[in-house]
């Protein structure tokens, strides 16, 4: 007797989806390599020896939130090359933060909002029109830049709404004092 496929599945992985489930898997934990690394290496350089844990996990924490939107559409060394610099986009993020003494106590607007941008604009740069979800190459695949651009846009459109969206709540919270 034949072993039967499953039909359904309770992670939403049905019978030839696995395949998109297990290449998501891996170019996520390569991108939380290539976060961890650098965060573990311009520690080890930036501290004079000393490790900082916190650093290291919130640049592997960076790099997740950049990977989310591209983890499909990537090649493996593309997700290290995108945990690679979300990493030090975190760690900058954080210490440029730290120095005009900003309070960002667990370094949250450099994990999730920095490495979302980077995320948006990595997927300009490093999509494939060969996945059935893009109509666009990205920048580095010769698709002439116009894919990177609407990232761009998109990036330029979130933080627009969320700075009017602080400012508008500011102005709110000053009227009843």
């Amino acid at each position: 007797m034949k072993p039967m496929k499953p039909i359904f599945s309770t992670f939403g992985v049905t019978i030839d989806k696995w395949q998109f489930a297990a290449r998501s898997t891996v170019a996520t934990m390569c991108c939380s390599f290539g976060g961890g690394i650098t965060g573990l290496t311009i520690c080890y350089v930036f501290f004079a020896g000393k490790i900082d844990v916190a650093y290291i996990l919130n640049c592997v924490f960076g790099s997740l939130a950049a990977i989310t939107g591209t983890c499909y559409m990537v090649r493996m060394y593309e997700a290290v090359c995108i945990g690679l610099i979300s990493g030090l986009i975190t760690f900058l993020t954080m210490l440029v933060l730290e120095r005009t003494q900003v309070d960002d106590p667990c370094g949250s607007f450099a994990v999730h909002g920095m490495n979302g941008a980077w995320g948006l604009i990595a997927v300009g740069l490093f999509s494939h029109k060969e996945h059935e979800k893009m109509m666009f190459d990205g920048l580095l695949y010769n698709g002439g830049g116009y894919q990177l651009y609407v990232q761009f846009i998109a990036v330029l459109s979130i933080g627009n709404i969320f700075s009017s969206f602080l400012y508008t709540r500011w102005r709110f919270f000053w009227i009843f004092l």
